[in-house]
């Protein structure tokens, strides 16, 4: 939940319904609205509960905290 490597985001804390919708979505695979291959390959044989337990999962944890590039700070607030 708490990525360490720039290009994976940290879902750690985001609301379970969320996360849920999202792991859904990459589930559809092909054409769907979330066509990540890696990600359809983790998620596919997942059953609803284990699609749910997973959400619940990442909810609960707390985010770190990181830092912004002062470049983007601005375009970020607003």
């Amino acid at each position: 939940g708490n990525s360490v490597v720039p290009d994976w985001p940290k879902i750690a804390g985001q609301h379970s319904k969320y996360l849920l919708k999202q792991l859904k979505a990459y589930q559809q695979g092909p054409g769907g609205p979330r066509d990540v291959p890696t990600m359809y390959a983790i998620v596919a044989a997942l059953s609803e509960q284990d699609l749910n337990a997973l959400a619940d999962y990442y909810s609960q944890q707390k985010p770190t905290l990181g830092t912004a590039k002062p470049e983007l700070a601005a375009l970020g607030e607003k």
